[in-house]
């Protein structure tokens, strides 16, 4: 079984999450990580397995087929093969761990968002690996597209102290253009050096 691409895993909820995020001041910077996921959220009826038996993501079931799926040449189902890969239930981390083989591959993939889904998914999975994502992430916080860099400071924030190598990168980004993404920037930095805060 294929998938069909239909071009897009916008959701409405991803769509009001970016609109709110635009306008977001830094006395609401504690909303930030409920909209980052409200960002990364996909309605399955618009993806290209959907409802389909065969696959259901964060199910230890769907591994095998979403390791596969890493690995087509369409971008669209590699990108959604590496998002489903980090929506398990904390129980079955284990059973995910056999995917960050394929999943660290995929951080050399040519599409952006390819790489930032890997990287959120070995992050979620293993988040021990933080100087296998670090310069991925670091490369990302210079994508065109703002959702992408946010994304990827999030990520570098989770990492905490193992993403240190990332300081400088993360202090380019409190200049940039999108508010919130200099807003979480400073928050990133705060959490790779946790021992400057007062």
């Amino acid at each position: 079984l294929s998938r069909q691409p239909n071009g897009s895993m916008k959701s409405e909820l991803a769509e009001t999450a970016t609109r709110h995020l635009a306008q977001l001041s830094v006395e609401n910077k504690d909303q930030i990580p409920a909209l980052i996921q409200n960002l990364r959220y996909v309605n399955q009826r618009l993806s290209r397995r959907g409802p389909s038996p065969f696959i259901r993501p964060g199910e230890v079931q769907s591994i095998t087929l979403l390791l596969q799926d890493l690995k087509d040449p369409t971008r669209e189902i590699r990108e959604e093969a590496a998002y489903d890969l980090a929506t398990f239930h904390p129980k079955d981390r284990a059973a995910f761990q056999v995917a960050v083989p394929a999943l660290s591959e995929a951080l050399e993939d040519k599409e952006p968002r390819v790489r930032l889904y890997a990287a959120e998914a070995i992050q979620a999975i293993a988040p021990d690996r933080g100087k296998l994502l670090t310069p991925v992430l670091e490369n990302l916080l210079e994508d065109e597209v703002c959702a992408v860099r946010l994304r990827a400071v999030d990520v570098l924030r989770k990492l905490g102290p193992e993403a240190r190598s990332a300081l400088s990168s993360l202090n380019a980004r409190t200049n940039d253009a999108a508010k919130v993404v200099r807003i979480w920037a400073a928050e990133a930095i705060r959490s790779v050096t946790p021992e400057a805060v007062p």
